[in-house]
């Protein structure tokens, strides 16, 4: 890629004329990052660098924003006293998606909602017409639908699929505005529809050129739709062999003997693409490509709750809120947590507690002193003193702790990349959580 990218370079510095206002653009910013740091001294001052997402930021006047924010902002919005709204955590982050796709597919929103508002009047229907339900789910998701995006374009802030929305309504104005610079494209990745109407737009403007990595020969990829499939693609299309094996558990064997058969034919295929019936299948597979030394890369919505350390969090949490339920140590709550794998692994691998607490059957409850004569010096300690009536120092032990149960496995990344994964993303939720908390207490101070 990286010898793709000099071709690039060395075609726009004959072509182009690097006196005029340049805006290069890529949606990878390691792409940006490493012509930066070689090309450097072929630019003069006149050009911008922007991923694809900062500069439909920059034509739309909107801020993205993360999904966890953006689910904040949904919560905010959303009518106290309304009862259609309870379990709210379990279906906004659902319906928040659906947004994104109405809106990064072009799709026709108010079709959308029709038709799924109608299977909704269906289910429900019922015979005795007074028992007919008049207020429907999806009818109120819809009103919020809008709602948001109104809101969101007050406060200038955005998810990704409506920032695509407004940015591309804005594409033609700006490209008009800014005739004299060249906009330079380079893309290297898997089109949506909004991506796709992206680059059409800036190849039918006069001054914009885009060139896909994934071309053989770079240079041609203006010719329009040429970047949706092209030949060279279509080449490795056909060249494909496709093993299909049942979804089940049980096939996870018959994985390892054909990627074992593939390997061993002493000319392996360049690449393997593994394609799961269901997410939860690939932690079992996992196991049998690292045994086998096969280099991966995983591009998949994985559940973190499919994911062994989550359950690790899971008994942490539930022994605090039983501790504030009960005000005493429940041994039974502790147990759970000490039997956990990764606890025993990396905190308990020399400690005699957890065997002291199961021999023991005098009483339902432990002594905060017992726990500490064993875990002083040992860094779950952090979790068991926790304060369970300071929510600031209940975030940042758990942030204390997750910080140090990351330095564990960072001593071996290959083997635990999704843990690692799953505790930035909780880390990340620990600080979002420590600001509101900070926030509140400016509010009302």
């Amino acid at each position: 890629m990286k010898k793709k990218i000099d071709q690039i370079i060395q075609h726009l510095s004959l072509s182009q004329n690097f006196n005029q206002k340049n805006i290069l653009i890529s949606k990878e910013y390691s792409i940006i990052e490493y012509i930066k740091n070689k090309h450097r001294l072929k630019f003069n001052q006149g050009i911008e660098f922007f991923t694809v997402e900062k500069f439909l930021e920059r034509i739309s006047g909107l801020k993205i924003l993360d999904n966890h924010f953006i689910l904040l902002y949904f919560f905010q919005f959303l009518k106290k006293d309304d009862s259609f709204f309870k379990n709210f955590f379990d279906w906004g982050p659902k319906v928040l998606n659906d947004f994104q796709n109405i809106d990064i597919n072009i799709i026709d929103v108010e079709h959308f909602f029709y038709s799924i508002i109608s299977v909704e009047r269906i289910k429900s229907w019922n015979f005795n017409i007074s028992e007919n339900k008049e207020n429907f789910f999806w009818e109120k998701i819809r009103e919020y639908y809008y709602i948001l995006q109104s809101q969101f374009l007050k406060k200038g802030i955005t998810y990704q699929g409506m920032l695509f929305k407004i940015a591309l309504s804005r594409l033609d104005f700006f490209l008009s505005e800014n005739s004299n610079t060249n906009i330079i494209l380079v893309i290297n990745f898997v089109l949506n529809k909004c991506e796709k109407v992206f680059v059409q737009k800036i190849i039918k403007c006069g001054h914009g050129l885009v060139y896909n990595l994934h071309d053989k020969n770079i240079f041609t990829s203006t010719v329009q739709n040429r970047y949706i499939i092209s030949k060279e693609h279509k080449k490795k299309l056909r060249n494909l062999k496709i093993i299909e094996v049942p979804k089940e558990l049980e096939q996870v064997k018959t994985v390892e003997n054909i990627l074992k058969k593939l390997i061993k034919k002493g000319t392996p295929p360049c690449k393997i693409l593994i394609v799961p019936g269901d997410n939860r299948l690939l932690i079992p597979l996992l196991h049998p490509i690292k045994k086998l030394g096969i280099k991966l890369s995983i591009n998949i919505d994985y559940s973190c709750k499919d994911i062994p350390i989550y359950y690790t969090f899971y008994y942490i949490f539930q022994f605090l809120l039983r501790k504030n339920k009960f005000r005493k140590l429940r041994k039974k709550d502790i147990i759970k947590v000490l039997s956990n794998g990764y606890i025993r692994k990396f905190f308990l691998k020399k400690n005699s507690l957890l065997k002291e607490l199961i021999i023991e059957n005098d009483s339902d409850f432990i002594s905060e002193d017992i726990i500490k004569k064993y875990l002083l010096k040992n860094d779950l300690w952090i979790i068991f003193q926790i304060p369970i009536n300071n929510i600031k120092i209940i975030l940042l032990s758990f942030i204390s702790f997750i910080r140090k149960l990351k330095k564990l496995l960072s001593e071996n990344v290959n083997k635990h990349f999704l843990e690692l994964e799953f505790l930035f993303k909780l880390e990340s939720y620990m600080q979002k959580l420590r600001m509101i908390v900070r926030k509140k207490k400016t509010y009302f101070s």
